[in-house]
């Protein structure tokens, strides 16, 4: 959590930046489509920042697995 408040520049506080990671769920629509509802500036600047469009509400699983593989490989 700190290196998150570190890469962010320490503008949100551990706390907001675990809410809103905790909020950023999706909901199984189909079998290989899943739907974003909560969007927040502390997700936009954690996507500026890893690379994830959390703006986008609806993705595939094959989307949120190719998300996760770059975001490993950034880290």
């Amino acid at each position: 959590m700190r290196l998150l408040e570190y890469r962010l520049g320490w503008k949100y506080s551990s706390a907001a930046i675990q809410e809103s990671l905790a909020s950023a769920c999706g909901t199984r629509i189909d079998e290989k489509l899943y739907v974003f509802d909560y969007y927040d500036a502390v997700l936009e600047a954690i996507g500026k920042d890893l690379g994830i469009d959390f703006s986008r509400q609806s993705l595939t699983a094959q989307e949120i697995r190719h998300l996760l593989a770059h975001t490993k490989q950034r880290t």
